[in-house]
């Protein structure tokens, strides 16, 4: 029962942060990014300093995404997005 309420309790958190951002992001260099719900659910389920490839709405290209979290002095975090191209 409590893993259920987890669950639910996550599920509304990701879809609020998704309605307040519209799948944006902001990459190390400061350069917007816009992603399809589906993919922007994979972006937010990242663990630290894993990385996905996923399609870019914007740039209209595919991309690899790379979350780094860092923890900040006074027990804070701060979660920062690594983005470059998709080259095969």
């Amino acid at each position: 029962m409590k893993s259920i309420i987890l669950v639910l309790i996550v599920e509304i958190f990701f879809n609020l942060f998704f309605f307040i951002s519209n799948g944006n992001i902001l990459d190390t260099r400061l350069k917007s990014h816009k992603y399809a719900k589906e993919d922007y659910k994979e972006i937010f389920y990242l663990k630290n300093k894993d990385s996905i490839k996923t399609f870019c709405v914007k740039h209209k290209e595919f991309e690899n995404v790379k979350k780094i979290r860092q923890y900040v002095a006074g027990g804070g975090q701060e979660t920062y997005y690594k983005v470059s191209s998709f080259i095969d």
